[in-house]
């Protein structure tokens, strides 16, 4: 993430060989960004989502989080920084305002672009809960 144009030609070179769909999950920043505050920052994250759904990224998950690249473990990289749901589902509207407006709409008629709500961790440590959850979103979409 912290070299769109990098991610951006690895996601592209993915698309050219790969004959399925091509998924980038991404936080909010990197270390002290702060995309609800700074418009510089929105709009980094915002050029580097549209930068890498041009490049032929089918799905964008926002992990609504900064990413600390030094100074906290894994663990505590999903723990500590504030989650901010409503600057993913703002990146959301605006990413998909963009491709609405924009030359590459037929490209990216298919891009989902979602919000991840950490249900990952959720199943890791709640799994037998959300079991019948799970089994009802996945006939529910035709997963199963």
């Amino acid at each position: 993430m912290a070299e769109p144009q990098l991610v951006a030609d690895c996601v592209k070179a993915m698309v050219d060989v790969a004959n399925r769909p091509i998924t980038v999950k991404h936080r909010l920043g990197l270390n002290e960004m702060d995309a609800q505050g700074q418009v510089a920052d929105y709009q980094w994250v915002l050029d580097f989502m549209c930068q890498v759904a041009q490049a032929g990224a089918t799905q964008l998950t926002i992990h609504a989080r900064n990413a600390v690249l030094k100074g906290l473990s894994p663990k505590e990289n999903r723990e500590v920084p504030p989650l901010r749901y409503d600057i993913a589902k703002r990146l959301r509207q605006d990413v998909q305002r963009h491709f609405r407006t924009s030359a590459f709409c037929s490209m990216v008629v298919q891009l989902a672009i979602t919000i991840s709500c950490v249900i990952g961790m959720t199943l890791m440590v709640l799994w037998w809960d959300v079991l019948p959850i799970t089994r009802l979103l996945c006939c529910w979409t035709g997963i199963v």
